[in-house]
């Protein structure tokens, strides 16, 4: 094997640090000089800002204009808007459907948000039961025992915070949208009776080749848009998702040994390798 160069060395030394922080802004490749042989991946969405264009906020979150994210050498078009996108949540919706397409292969992806009506929320705590109540029906009625999401919350104009939201199911066990939206819209009423759902004009992308592959990361990435966050209790996030990323390769983030090794069962991946723990409070 051909000697690593210095910078080669270096490089592999800081991986799981870009990993953990997801902003990097050279993303080399450095062969893999460990004994253990790792299992084949489909591979990682990265996000790369310019570091000429962006910037730090109070809260310690970072503002990119950037205007792709890449996957597997190739360059895919964001929506980073006039005040430009968050890094950290950017990441994690690439993060997310990275993973949902190394499990299943074929992604659903749906899009939709969920209103209040006028009914102002100091916390997130209806946005999390809806997520509770939604994957007990999935399971009961697809048999799907996993999912991936990830929701914003925002507030501009209106007198009470509204949630943008993607979902990632399993595409070989969906065939459309229809039956999934009225899951949506009576399971969010179910939380309080004013709630409403809103569904966009095509929703939903079967993310299974480059073309869709493509419309799809520009259009979740809406979610990442600066405008409209902020506008909440310090402790009340302003964004949650399913973690599916870590909960796969960092299994002991809120996960005893047995749990972690029950989880990859579930999901058909007991080859994969517990990695360093990451913790994540819930919303």
């Amino acid at each position: 094997m051909q000697a690593l160069s210095s910078q080669q060395t270096e490089a592999s030394s800081i991986v799981p640090q870009v990993f953990a922080h997801a902003i990097t802004e050279h993303a080399n490749v450095v062969p893999d000089t460990g004994q253990q042989a790792q299992p084949k991946k489909r591979g990682y969405l990265y996000y790369q800002p310019s570091s000429q264009r962006q910037r730090r906020t109070k809260n310690s979150k970072t503002i990119t204009y950037s205007k792709f994210v890449q996957f597997e050498g190739k360059h895919y078009s964001i929506l980073q808007g006039k005040q430009g996108v968050f890094s950290k949540i950017m990441h994690r919706l690439t993060e997310e459907l990275s993973t949902c397409l190394d499990l299943w292969g074929r992604v659903f992806a749906l899009r939709f948000d969920l209103h209040h009506k006028d009914i102002y929320r100091e916390n997130n705590r209806w946005v999390s039961q809806f997520f509770k109540n939604l994957k007990r029906r999935l399971e009961r009625e697809y048999s799907m025992a996993t999912i991936g999401y990830l929701w914003v919350r925002e507030q501009e104009k209106a007198k009470a915070q509204h949630y943008h939201v993607v979902l990632f199911l399993d595409g070989n066990k969906i065939r459309h949208s229809s039956k999934i939206n009225l899951m949506l819209s009576d399971t969010w009423k179910a939380v309080n009776p004013s709630n409403h759902v809103a569904i966009p004009e095509k929703p939903f992308y079967f993310i299974d080749d480059e073309a869709t592959l493509t419309h799809a990361i520009e259009r979740i990435s809406y979610l990442a848009k600066v405008r409209g966050k902020g506008y909440r209790g310090k402790q009340v996030k302003d964004f949650y998702g399913s973690s599916l990323y870590k909960k796969i390769h960092h299994p002991c983030s809120g996960f005893s040994q047995n749990q972690a090794k029950g989880f990859r069962a579930s999901l058909g991946e007991d080859t994969l390798r517990v990695s360093h723990s990451l913790g994540e409070n819930p919303p």
